[in-house]
């Protein structure tokens, strides 16, 4: 395979294509652009077409990584089922499934978007939270998105983070008197124990 023969001919068609493109002034992102070019490379070779750099443009830019779904469809539903079946005390889930059902709106941060399906994450915790559990959305739901055009704590849909709730519990303290036998079967050494060990 003459390597350097290749290379000519893609610089000629992407320096073409690149001009075509600013003479209709049609922005682009480079990342975006060559999940593009991959694509058509696969379409063209495989005959699958994909969605997925569709997707990715979608969600590309600052403050346009989260999606919104509305609610009164299957998708909000899946999503709210989802949260629920999550929740666990390691997972508090409850917080953002209020907000969402409150709102009647579900936010969701954009991961990925692949051939098969298009991932997104629900931050429990918060939109700040690195926290999340993934949810997997199918390209035949494509037109139930769309773009938040911001983030959910700027938006004022939330706080950003999640506090868990501190709860003050006041401790008794008890005034009897024990004796040390009943502390050395536990491990614990009194002072006199203590001073006696070193006489």
């Amino acid at each position: 395979m003459d390597i350097q023969s290749l290379k000519k001919i893609i610089n000629i068609s992407i320096t073409n294509m690149l001009r075509d493109i600013e003479s209709q002034d049609l922005s682009y992102n480079i990342s975006i652009l060559k999940k593009a070019i991959n694509e058509s490379i696969v379409e063209y070779t495989t005959g699958c077409v994909s969605k997925s750099a569709e997707v990715s443009a979608m969600f590309s830019g600052r403050g346009r990584a989260w999606a919104k779904v509305n609610s009164g469809n299957h998708l909000f539903e899946s999503i709210i089922d989802k949260l629920k079946s999550e929740n666990s005390l390691e997972k508090d889930t409850t917080n953002l499934v209020d907000l969402f059902e409150t709102n009647k709106l579900v936010w969701m941060r954009f991961s990925r978007a692949n051939k098969d399906r298009i991932t997104f994450s629900l931050r429990h915790n918060g939109s700040k939270s690195e926290d999340c559990i993934l949810f997997f959305v199918k390209y035949s739901d494509i037109n139930l998105l769309e773009n938040l055009e911001g983030v959910p704590h700027h938006l004022g849909l939330e706080e950003g983070m999640f506090n868990a709730i501190e709860i003050n519990v006041k401790k008794d303290i008890l005034e009897e008197d024990v004796d040390s036998s009943e502390l050395n079967l536990f491990g614990i050494q009194t002072l006199e124990d203590i001073l006696n060990a070193e006489n």
